[in-house]
Formats: structure tokens, C-alpha cells, sequence
């Protein structure tokens, strides 16, 4: 949202490969939040049973394994650039900002999964706050340095890139540090080296949560890929408005969390009362944030 709001200013044609290269990575990194959504329910699980020693083990598998996803992921985006823009119809003057942004911005990749399973573990041990305090402080970095590398500098997009893989990397720098030197004896984190076959509970668990992702998260970014073929102005405002549909689907993900956590931990009766109140309260905010979101639709196109 920060980046889109700032790199609007810029004009349509950086916005409109804003808008390409935000499907491409909502794609490409999303599909791993198995790395949270997994991580949480088999933290939430062993902490459950008082096995804190498994749990320990687990948050450096899950760390493990975003360091190999990330590198992978990096090393193919930056190989497939190209390709990858031409598969989304990013042709003209779209191309040469939007690939400019792919490469830069492909650099946070290790980054961005660290953080994801730095937030499913901390998520297991039902601590919210922790990740919550990362998040407000790496998006407050990247408050800071979208204007002063974008106009400040006068890097335009190149700059909203680099403020991003900046931010993500301290977000990224700061879950390590938490878990594994400030926390550690608390997270009961053990000073071993996982091996791949360590990996394979967090695999399995994976493949379901990367179908289930690529449902939703494919849909948008197809629906970005139309929306460039019919040109600037229209990848413009699909930007726009899925930021706004993304903001949304992770403001009421707060209670998939709770859910994930909770019923992970509980078991019987008192897990099943927590997954019916949390369904409730899914319909509910759900309905209010539909109901202010159509009010103040009028004011939310400018960004």
C-alpha cells in the first residue's frame, strides 16, 4: 500500500509496472506462507503437549528451509525475468520499469520467507506481539525510504524496489536475531543442523497450502496478466484496487491465525468452541469491513 500510494505520484506507467511486478511476487512468495501456515499449528501442537524441545527444532526447520525456498526463488526470478514478464503482457513502455523493478526487488525473496516463518513461529508459542513489532518497524522503514529514494535521489521506481528489499531484510534480520539470540533459550531453539529429511513434515504440509494458494492468489495475478494486455491505465487501477482487496483478505487473516494457533494448542470440546467463535467473528468482520469499504469507495481511488 506505502509503495503503491508513493510510486502513484510517479505516473501511470510506473504505477502500471508496479502493479505487474506485485502479482508476480504475490505469486512466487506466497505460495511458501506454508512456512507460516504450517509452521504455526506444528509449533502450536508440540508447545501443546509441553514437547518444547520439538518446537524448538521445528522454528529451525522452518528457517532452514526458508533460506533454501528463498534462494531458489531468487535465483529463478532473476533468471526468468524476462519470460515471466512477457507471460504477463508487460510489452512496450511497461517493459523496461517493470523488468527494472523484477531484479531489484527479486533480491528480498531469502528475505520475505524468513519473515514468514519467523511469524509462524513466534504465532506457535501464541505470540502475537513479537511479529507484530517487526512488521510495524520494517514497514515503518520502508515509510522512510520510499521518499527519499524515489524523489529524494530521484531513483523513481528503482527506488521504491530497493526501499522494500532494504525494509524486508531488516524485517528479515531482526526475526533471526529474535530467535536465535534473544529468545532463544525461551524458544528453547537447540544448536543443531537440520538435514533435508528433517524438512519432509514441512513439505507435506506444504503441497496442500501451495494449491490452496495458488487458487487465490492465481486468480489475481490472471486477472492482472488481462488487465495489462488492455494497457497502462487499466493495470493502474487493478493495482489500486487489489492492494486494497490484499490489505482486506490480511486484515481478517488476523483471525486465521488465531484459529490455527488456538485449535493447535486446545484439544476435544474447548478446540472445537474456539473454532466456532472464530468462524463467527470471520462472518462478522468480514460484513463490517464490506460495509465501509463500499462507503468509502468514492474516496479511495486516488490513493
Amino acid at each position: 500500500m506505502v509503495d503503491t500510494a508513493f510510486v502513484g505520484r510517479l505516473g501511470v506507467v510506473p504505477l502500471a509496472a508496479l502493479g505487474v511486478n506485485a502479482s508476480v511476487f504475490s505469486l512466487a512468495f506466497v505460495v511458501f506462507n506454508f512456512l507460516a501456515y504450517g509452521t504455526t499449528p506444528m509449533v502450536a501442537r508440540a508447545v501443546g503437549r509441553g514437547d518444547h524441545d520439538r518446537a524448538g527444532r521445528l522454528a529451525l526447520e522452518a528457517l532452514s528451509l526458508a533460506v533454501l525456498a528463498g534462494a531458489g526463488a531468487l535465483a529463478a526470478l532473476q533468471l526468468l525475468a524476462s519470460p515471466i514478464l512477457t507471460v504477463m503482457g508487460a510489452t512496450g513502455e511497461l517493459r523496461e520499469p517493470a523488468l527494472e523493478y523484477l531484479r531489484i526487488r527479486a533480491f528480498a525473496g531469502p528475505a520475505v520467507l524468513l519473515m514468514t516463518a519467523g511469524h509462524g513461529i513466534f504465532r506457535g508459542w501464541h505470540d502475537t506481539r513479537t511479529p507484530l513489532w517487526v512488521s510495524l518497524g520494517l514497514n515503518l522503514v520502508n515509510l522512510v525510504l520510499d521518499p527519499l529514494l524515489i524523489f529524494g535521489l530521484g531513483w523513481g521506481l528503482a527506488g521504491a524496489a530497493t526501499a522494500t528489499v532494504v525494509a524486508q531484510w531488516c524485517g528479515a534480520l531482526a526475526f533471526l536475531w529474535l530467535i536465535l539470540v534473544a529468545r532463544r533459550d525461551a524458544l528453547h531453539v537447540p544448536a543443531y543442523r537440520p538435514r533435508l529429511r528433517d524438512l519432509k513434515p514441512l513439505l507435506q504440509v506444504g503441497g496442500a497450502l501451495v494449491v490452496r494458494t495458488l487458487s487465490l492468489i492465481g486468480t489475481m495475478t490472471l486477472a492482472t496478466a488481462v488487465a495489462t494486455r488492455v494497457g497502462a491505465l487499466a493495470v493502474a487501477a487493478h493495482q489500486v484496487g487489489s492492494q486494497i482487496w490484499m490489505l482486506l483478505a490480511l486484515t481478517v487473516d488476523a483471525l486465521a491465525v488465531s484459529a490455527q494457533a488456538m485449535v493447535g494448542r486446545y484439544e476435544g470440546a474447548k478446540a472445537r468452541r474456539a473454532a466456532n467463535r472464530l468462524l463467527g467473528w470471520g462472518v462478522g468482520v468480514g460484513l463490517v469491513l464490506a460495509g465501509l469499504f463500499s462507503m468509502a469507495r468514492a474516496n479511495l481511488g486516488p490513493m
